[in-house]
């Protein structure tokens, strides 16, 4: 079932034109969360697009949201769902931030 939630997340990330998309696979290092699906937007109003289209089609999907982070201006919008956590970044913030560097030893 998570799986599928990270397919969902995927697709709809690049149907609204993300860039880089990367999957961090936390299973056998967290017991809170299975992956990390991790894009860039081309600004803010991208990344709500991102974000809205994943959000639709994981209720299309029968997935319930478990959180939603939308702080404007922060460079980053979270969402939550399945044991699937996508992280939609722009404006710098995910070389900022470095999730990737942090755990990259978890990058499939």
């Amino acid at each position: 079932m998570t799986e599928n939630a990270l397919e969902i997340m995927k697709q709809a990330m690049d149907e609204k034109l993300a860039q880089d998309i990367r999957v961090l696979d936390f299973r056998s290092n967290s017991p809170f969360v299975d992956y990390f699906v991790i894009c860039t937007a081309r600004n803010e109003a991208n990344a709500g697009a991102i974000l809205d289209e994943i959000e639709e089609k994981l209720y299309e999907a029968g997935y319930t949201v478990d959180h939603i982070d939308r702080m404007a201006g922060s460079g980053w919008f979270l969402l939550e769902a399945g044991g699937v956590l996508a992280h939609v970044f722009w404006g710098g913030s995910r070389e900022y931030y470095g999730l990737e560097e942090l755990w990259k030893d978890l990058l499939i």
